[in-house]
């Protein structure tokens, strides 16, 4: 924005235009929000919140079973902070100390009641260990952080629709 001449970076002014940037198939939704809602009091995360972009999502699944129970799925998300899960079950270390609140894109706020290490079983039986994951009881689904696996030193690619990670370290 400033470099097309626009100094005034106030909330209000951002929110304005990326009301006025967004695609043509959310025109009804901006509308709405436009009349309906105070521009001066909505942050950028409150009205980003309100869509539901087209962001691709990818899904794997950590077989955590011991016989016929459900499989848990992990939704990766690229703009998750941390790695998250409401099973407690999973952890092979939780400290219920590092407590915290972690908000959403749609401005919701969940309580985070821990942080804790998980392990997986890679394809070829090699274990994994996921560290940093924030148990939240009030999540409906697990979410992978790729932000994360790369701050930590994994490698995440994307290529031909295939999503690999790897880690550099081993």
């Amino acid at each position: 924005m400033v470099r097309n001449g626009d100094t005034d970076l106030d909330e209000e002014r951002v929110v304005e235009k990326f009301l006025r940037c967004m695609p043509k198939r959310y025109e009804q939704l901006v509308f709405s929000i436009e009349t309906l809602l105070d521009l001066e009091s909505l942050s950028i995360d409150d009205v980003a919140g309100r869509f539901k972009l087209d962001e691709p999502q990818a899904q794997v699944v950590l077989n955590t079973a011991v016989d016929d129970e459900a499989i848990d799925g992990w939704y990766l998300d690229s703009g998750a902070t941390h790695h998250m899960t409401r099973r407690r079950d999973l952890s092979t270390d939780l400290d219920n100390n590092v407590c915290g609140s972690v908000w959403f894109g749609d401005a919701s706020k969940v309580d985070n009641q821990g942080i804790g290490s998980i392990v997986f079983e890679g394809k070829n039986g090699e274990h994994w260990e996921l560290h940093g994951v924030f148990y939240i009881p009030a999540l409906r689904n697990s979410i992978m952080s790729l932000g994360w696996l790369d701050e930590g030193g994994s490698e995440v690619r994307i290529k031909d629709g295939i999503l690999r990670i790897w880690d550099r370290r081993r």
